[in-house]
């Protein structure tokens, strides 16, 4: 037997039989094969300016196993919509199957309800970069000794649309003058339609000069004809 092998079986005796022994070599063949196509696979058949639409939230670094989950799903998602774009005769077009179908085996099962990346923001990556964010998670999953979904994991929401220097602001003036933050953002926008400059020839809610002339015009005329008649 080669050494690695005695090494999984130890890993399987001291950890106990969570992780499936088929499953463990599957994912370390395909690791080497990821390798491979970082180096020189893939930047022969993909240009330097090809980009894959989808959507990601960045967490390939995890900690625990709904994490894992969390990030092997939306990355199945993402090999998915490259796979939408490319031939079935194209080179890679079985290597990136074998990626989906592994990453779906270790997120299916683990959450409580069907994940939806829908509300995740739309990025734009290289084939290889998701090649080494798919890398990255494999090895966490390893790590964790092949964590198998329970459906109980609850898939993670989206961030939040605003951040930094506009949540700071949210925060510290959360009441202004009595008022809730909100309210006063609310009155906030109403004061500036209230002001918006005219456009496209359109009157303003504010009076003009000419406005005011015609109305003294008409005071004139009506003083006018009540001094005559009482004269």
């Amino acid at each position: 037997m080669l050494p690695t092998v005695f090494l999984l079986l130890s890993v399987f005796t001291v950890r106990g039989s969570g992780c499936d022994e088929l499953r463990r070599e599957t994912v370390s063949n395909l690791q080497d094969s990821i390798k491979h196509e970082e180096q020189s696979g893939f930047p022969s058949v993909f240009p330097k300016n090809y980009y894959v639409q989808h959507h990601f939230n960045g967490s390939t670094q995890c900690e625990d196993s709904c994490c894992v989950f969390s990030a092997a799903f939306l990355l199945s998602d993402s090999w998915k919509q490259l796979l939408r774009h490319i031939e079935r005769i194209h080179m890679k077009h079985g290597l990136i199957g074998e990626l989906i179908i592994t990453l779906d085996a270790i997120w299916t099962g683990g959450f409580q309800e069907t994940p939806n990346p829908s509300g995740f923001p739309s990025v734009h990556s290289s084939p290889r970069a998701l090649l080494t964010f798919t890398s990255d998670v494999l090895s966490k999953w390893l790590t964790l000794n092949c964590p198998v979904g329970t459906f109980s994991c609850i898939f993670p929401s989206p961030a939040p649309l605003f951040t930094g220097k506009e949540e700071k602001q949210e925060k510290e003036q959360s009441i202004i003058d009595g008022e809730p933050a909100s309210e006063y953002r609310q009155g906030e926008r109403e004061k500036l339609w209230l002001t918006v400059v005219p456009k496209n020839g359109a009157m303003g809610l504010s009076a003009s000069p000419t406005f005011f002339l015609c109305i003294l015009c008409c005071l004139r005329m009506l003083l006018y004809v009540m001094l005559k008649e009482l004269g």
